[in-house]
């Protein structure tokens, strides 16, 4: 199984949003994975190009029209990309035709 979704992967579902084309390909994706804090759950951090867009749950909300591709980065993969703003459960890294 592989950590990166294409476009045509993604509209082969037939889902009409990103989350339910995810949970419907990969859905370890949309779980944090690694530590959690005394304070909560860690969550999985949504980066669309390579902006910062907050939660799995945020991409209930977007449709899958403007998707390139999709890379599933673990804990420490995110971090060493993104630095700590990407928390310790991994992120979803979007790319989209801007």
């Amino acid at each position: 199984m592989g950590n990166v979704l294409t476009y045509d992967d993604l509209v082969a579902t037939n889902e009409t949003n990103l989350y339910m084309a995810i949970q419907s390909l990969r859905p370890r994706w949309l779980r944090a994975r690694g530590q959690t804090s005394a304070v909560g759950a860690t969550v999985v951090t949504v980066f669309v190009d390579g902006s910062p867009r907050g939660e799995a749950s945020d991409l209930m909300g977007m449709p899958l029209t403007d998707i390139v591709d999709i890379t599933y980065l673990s804990a420490s993969e995110a971090t060493f990309r993104f630095g700590t703003i990407a928390g310790s459960g991994g992120s979803i890294e979007i790319n989209t035709r801007h």
